[in-house]
């Protein structure tokens, strides 16, 4: 055998052996409200996307979570426990169903939106008791759409509006800088309540 045909089949198998290892070393991108696994022996469960803020509780290796929204390589996540907790998962300690490593999103400026959009709405649950929306969801660059809760559905007027209004000023300091924003605001069954626009 010639020496070119020698390491043109040495060239094919390195190719071959290549294609093999990224078939099977792939990271997922896992979507919102797709099951992520615990893969380490005891994970901190935290307040927000930072290895300095508050520990909500722990979880053991193989514990299932609700993937909520991303942030740098940090995953908001709802536990599957009675008790419902929230919290953020540092991404490299969550795998999918499947065994595969949870791939990092880059930071943009709605997922900064969100993780500030939560805090917000447990400033107010602590404060009030409430809880006034469920879900918030980028429509496009210059609209949002919020699912109210029950509780927000009975507060006055006023109330309304000046929950609808901490959102707009959260809005336009992380996403929509000088551009008019419009806010879709529909119940839990997805009827639309109201939309408003500043």
């Amino acid at each position: 055998m010639s020496d070119m045909n020698y390491r043109l089949k040495q060239f094919h198998w390195i190719i071959h052996l290549l294609f093999v290892i990224c078939l099977f070393s792939h990271t997922a991108n896992a979507d919102r409200g797709d099951t992520l696994v615990v893969n380490s022996e005891i994970v901190n469960l935290r307040t927000q996307p930072s290895v300095t803020s508050q520990i909500v509780k722990r979880l053991a290796r193989n514990h299932e979570v609700i993937e909520i929204s991303r942030y740098d390589d940090w995953v908001e996540v709802a536990t599957k426990d009675k008790g419902l907790d929230y919290g953020w998962i540092h991404g490299p300690l969550l795998v999918t169903k499947q065994g595969t490593a949870v791939s990092s999103l880059q930071n943009d400026s709605f997922s900064v939106f969100r993780t500030q959009f939560v805090a917000l709405i447990k400033d107010i649950e602590k404060q009030t008791g409430i809880i006034p929306f469920t879900e918030v969801e980028q429509q496009d660059e210059g609209s949002l759409q919020l699912t109210s809760s029950k509780d927000w559905l009975s507060l006055a007027p006023e109330q309304r509006d000046e929950l609808l209004t901490e959102v707009f000023d959260l809005w336009r300091k992380y996403v929509a800088t000088g551009l008019s924003v419009s806010v879709d605001v529909i119940d839990e069954n997805g009827n639309q309540y109201m939309m408003m626009f500043r």
